[in-house]
């Protein structure tokens, strides 16, 4: 089970409460406990107190298991509990149900509940971090799930002991010394999801290969990638990122998270990796070190480009492979021709009128009147299209 805690600012919960009751694509949402006035007189009544924070927004992930109705109490009631909420004041709770590509049905609830104590004050929200993973491992023990590990195991453990919860204690005294370093981000596991890529296999095994030695890891990286129907392999926008292209088009996973490979080698780690795979494995990148070659699928040999971008004749690329200190001045060479035709270009467009003006005079009486002029006519004829407009987004929700 996974539980966590957020805090809405005081004027948000409208906000945030419809964007929890919009359904998302191929998604179902149902409300099970309490009505959205609840949670929306709980925001007025902060915004009244002049209060920072409105409401708690919690999100309870059972994982595999579902929920029955004593356990959404059960875990209510604990979440309360942990944050001084009352037990009896009112809530809302929300059920999301979506179906995964490999049909199974995921469920997570969010629970909006006031953030006031008995007395009004507002709750303490210090280390909730911590706090959640107490409260997850506390349920998964409850209702007899399999308990999952988190980044705070020994201060899970102390807690439990210093409440005198000596069979939790007991259980957790098994994982209290693991630490727990996360392969992907909750974003990167939300999106394997909805792209059915199975993205905690894919990291497990990337990290068993991380620990082989330099020159196996690049065929079994290719063996990995092979399992994975359609995918392919291709360069970041950053030289140390290897990318995980999924046949969507969508960037997977960063290989080198777990790899570690140095910047500089990621460019011929890309082309040994494509030595192993099918030719219409290897997509292009962007280009740096070592990766503005391309396959060429007749002959099934690494082809060099001959042209860059600009329409540029490039060098001919030589029979032995470039060194580190040749690729780096090659690129150099590349993003300096780059950086100096944005300029050409950006130049003309930033000349205003006051520029092409003749200087004053410095012995002229009327030397800071003209002066003045001329930055008021700079300043009202400068062009302000890079001024980035403002994005609208959901509800600010910490």
């Amino acid at each position: 089970m996974l539980i966590k805690t957020k805090t809405v600012t005081a004027g948000d919960g409208a906000k945030a409460v419809s964007y929890v009751l919009a359904p998302g694509e191929n998604e179902q949402v149902f409300v099970l406990e309490g009505t959205p006035e609840n949670a929306l007189m709980a925001d007025e009544f902060a915004m009244l107190c002049d209060q920072k924070t409105g409401l708690l927004h919690n999100t309870i992930n059972p994982g595999m298991y579902e929920l029955a109705d004593a356990d959404r109490e059960h875990s209510i009631a604990a979440i309360k509990a942990e944050y001084g909420v009352p037990q009896e004041s009112p809530h809302l709770l929300v059920e999301h149900q979506k179906f995964r590509k490999d049909g199974t049905l995921q469920r997570h609830l969010h629970l909006f509940m006031q953030a006031q104590d008995a007395r009004g004050n507002l709750v303490n929200t210090w280390r909730s971090k911590k706090r959640d993973e107490l409260l997850s491992r506390f349920m998964e023990i409850e209702l007899g799930h399999r308990i999952t590990p988190g980044r705070h195991n020994a201060w899970v453990h102390e807690k439990m002991i210093e409440r005198s919860l000596d069979r939790h204690a007991a259980i957790m005294d098994e994982f209290k010394e693991v630490v727990k370093v996360a392969r992907y981000t909750e974003v990167q596991n939300q999106r394997s999801k909805r792209l059915g890529f199975n993205i905690d296999y894919f990291t497990s095994e990337l990290t068993q290969i991380a620990e082989l030695p330099r020159d196996e890891q690049a065929r079994k990286v290719a063996e990995l990638i092979d399992k994975f129907e359609d995918c392919g392999i291709e360069a970041g926008t950053k030289r140390s990122r290897i990318l995980l292209q999924h046949p969507s088009g969508e960037k997977a996973f960063n290989i080198n998270k777990i790899l570690k490979i140095e910047a500089h080698d990621t460019g011929n780690f890309i082309k040994e990796v494509g030595r192993y795979l099918d030719n219409d494995c290897i997509k292009p990148g962007r280009e740096h070190p070592g990766t503005s070659d391309q396959y060429d699928k007749a002959t099934g040999k690494v082809a060099s480009n001959q042209h860059s971008d600009s329409g540029e004749a490039e060098c001919p690329a030589s029979d032995h492979p470039q060194s580190d200190e040749e690729l780096e001045i090659t690129n150099a060479a590349r993003d300096l021709r780059a950086n100096i035709r944005r300029f050409s270009d950006n130049r003309a467009s930033d000349v205003s009128a006051a520029d092409i003006e003749a200087a004053p005079d410095i012995d002229d009486p009327h030397l800071m009147l003209k002066l003045s002029r001329q930055l008021k006519k700079s300043l009202s004829t400068r062009k302000i299209g890079s001024v980035l407009e403002p994005t609208l987004r959901p509800a600010k929700i910490r």
